[in-house]
C-alpha cells in the first residue's frame, strides 16, 4: 500500500469515528494553555472554539484567532494587541476596555459586542459587523473602518479622529460627542440616511 493510499485510509477512519481531521486547525497545547494560565502570547487558536470562554484580563498578544468563535466570551481587560482576529466571531462578547491596538479584526463579526472603552488604536476593522455594537468612549484613532457595518453602534464620547470610514453604514448610528478630527468620510451612509462625500 502506497503512502498517498495510508493517508487516505486513515483520514476516512478520522472521519468514520467522529474525529475533526482538519488541516491548520489550531495547537492545542496553545488553548491548554490560554484555559490554565490565561497567559498565551503569539498561541496559534485558528479557528478555535472559545464560546463564552471566561478570559478576563488574558494576555493574547499576537496570537492568532482566525476564525475563532468567541461568541459571549468575556475577555474584559484582555489584551489583544496586534493579534489576527479575521473573520472571528466576537459577537455579544464583552470587550470591555480591551486592548486591540493594531489587531487586525478584518470581516470580524462584532454584532453587539460590550466595546466601552475599548482600545482599538489603528486597528483594521474593515467590513466588520459592529452592528448593535457599544463603543462609547472608545479609542478608535487611525482605525481602518472601510466598508464595515455600524447600523445602531454607539458611538458617543469615541475618538475617530484620522479613522477612515469610507463606504461605512452609520445609519442610526450614535455619534454624540465624538471626536471627528482628520476622519476620512468618503461615500459613507451618515446616521440620518445621507451619504458624505467629503474627502473624497
Amino acid at each position: 500500500m502506497n503512502r498517498k493510499r495510508i493517508i487516505g485510509v486513515f483520514g476516512l477512519f478520522l472521519l468514520l469515528i467522529g474525529v475533526p481531521w482538519e488541516i491548520g486547525a489550531f495547537d492545542s497545547g496553545d488553548l491548554t494553555k490560554l484555559v490554565t494560565t490565561k497567559i498565551c502570547r503569539q498561541c496559534d487558536l485558528t479557528g478555535a472554539n472559545l464560546k463564552a470562554a471566561k478570559l478576563a484580563g488574558a494576555d493574547l498578544r499576537r496570537a492568532k484567532l482566525t476564525g475563532a468563535d468567541l461568541h459571549l466570551a468575556d475577555l474584559t481587560r484582555a489584551n489583544l494587541s496586534h493579534a489576527d482576529l479575521y473573520m472571528a466571531d466576537l459577537s455579544e462578547a464583552n470587550l470591555k476596555e480591551v486592548k486591540l491596538v493594531v489587531a487586525d479584526l478584518h470581516s470580524a463579526n462584532l454584532f453587539r459586542a460590550n466595546l466601552r472603552d475599548a482600545d482599538l488604536w489603528g486597528a483594521s476593522l474593515r467590513e466588520a459587523n459592529l452592528s448593535g455594537a457599544d463603543m462609547t468612549a472608545a479609542n478608535l484613532r487611525g482605525a481602518l473602518l472601510r466598508s464595515a457595518v455600524l447600523i445602531r453602534s454607539n458611538l458617543s464620547e469615541a475618538n475617530l479622529s484620522y479613522a477612515n470610514l469610507v463606504k461605512a453604514n452609520l445609519m442610526h448610528t450614535d455619534l454624540t460627542d465624538t471626536i471627528l478630527i482628520g476622519t476620512i468620510f468618503c461615500d459613507t451612509q451618515l446616521p440620518d440616511g445621507t451619504k458624505s462625500y467629503t474627502d473624497c
